[in-house]
């Protein structure tokens, strides 16, 4: 038998070994206990690092190492896409507290919710009072119905009027919900509902008590900030880098993805495999289970030694004749799921490989 271990790009593993002869001789359930261990430990350590990923033990890692864990408070800032816009707006370590009008101070993933919902009303939010005559000079140009179709302008649709959404909502303008919220002399600008405008509101230095909020207002589909925006939910200290979180993080994930797959590919019964031995196993083990463990050739007493040496089975029990059927199912069944599986496998190669080229 050979036991060993070892850590291949970070990548730990471990295996046992025992020659053929010896795991032949072990009765089918010690041999599906052995051949399984591989898998097993493929199991463990993916639970042990999602346990580790979002359990409190990483988070308290993190707060010994200096870092605080700001997630029911908002959300870090720690990178962004090559081709994202909001690098230039969003500092990087910057805290954001809100979107549009929902605060991030919530127990709940208010960040993924708000910007993957598939719908978004601004129906119901409230306006902004601004002066009157700002107000009545704007053109309502782009609120017509056929201006949607062309590439917006830096106006967005107010009340049916066209005005410049930093000078209205980057401000400090008062909320309102109706005309009697506002002051004399000023009117109540509802945000059109067909505009893709989304309010982020962050703490561009969250551990400076006299930081104030600051607004940057995103023109287009919501998904996207979602998709180039970085976040995190560990705040860096005064020494401590602010992408090791994040790439830590996406480290032990993708550990956790390959001990998965890892162990649902060993599992297949594929040449080289421990899928390919687990199989023989297991067929062995119903076979065992179904015939009992004394179904051997035996051959009534007293057949002739010519008929042995000839190969017949004319005078063998009904027992043994059953032993040869199962046999020969056994080794039929296993060469089935080996082609199936491999066709398959192929099949899902080629479809990939082509999808990629098409992709590109």
């Amino acid at each position: 038998m050979t036991i060993g271990a070892s850590l291949s790009l970070l990548l730990p593993s471990a295996f046992v070994k025992l020659s053929s002869p010896s795991l032949a001789s072990l009765s089918p359930p010690a041999r599906l206990r052995i051949i399984a261990s591989g898998a097993f430990h493929n199991l463990l350590m993916w639970v042990v690092l999602v346990l580790l990923i979002s359990s409190p033990i990483g988070k308290l890692g993190w707060r010994l190492l200096g870092y605080a864990d700001v997630g029911a408070y908002g959300r870090v800032v720690t990178g962004f896409d090559d081709d994202s816009d909001l690098q230039g707006y969003l500092p990087f370590g910057s805290l954001i507290t809100k979107l549009d009008d929902i605060s991030l101070n919530s127990t709940t993933d208010v960040w993924t919710r708000h910007l993957t919902q598939s719908t978004q009303s601004t129906a119901a939010a409230p306006g902004w009072c601004i002066g009157q005559d700002s107000y009545l000079s704007a053109p309502s140009t782009c609120c017509s119905s056929s201006s949607h179709d062309t590439p917006p302008s830096s106006f967005a649709c107010f009340s049916s009027r066209c005005l410049d959404p930093l000078s209205v909502m980057n401000r400090g303008h008062a909320r309102c919900i109706s005309l009697s919220d506002c002051a004399s002399e000023q009117v109540c600008v509802m945000l059109d509902e067909r505009e893709s405008l989304l309010r982020i509101t962050f703490l561009p230095e969250p551990r400076d008590r006299n930081s104030k909020s600051q607004v940057v207002v995103w023109r287009g589909p919501r998904i996207e900030v979602y998709e180039q925006v970085r976040v995190g939910t560990m705040l860096p200290g005064t020494f401590t880098p602010l992408w090791l979180p994040d790439l830590t993080g996406v480290f032990f994930e993708y550990l956790a993805t390959i001990a998965l797959s890892l162990y649902f590919f060993n599992l297949l019964p594929l040449p080289y495999l421990d899928g390919v031995q687990l199989l023989d196993a297991l067929l062995d083990y119903i076979s065992a289970a179904t015939s009992g463990p004394s179904a051997r050739y035996s051959l009534s007493p007293d057949i002739e030694l010519d008929a042995i040496e000839a190969g017949s089975s004319e005078r063998m029990t009904g027992r043994s004749w059953s032993t040869r059927t199962r046999s020969r199912w056994k080794e039929r069944l296993t060469w089935t799921l080996r082609v199936y599986t491999i066709v398959m496998s192929v099949t899902y190669i080629v479809l990939g490989m082509v999808e990629w080229i098409i992709r590109r």
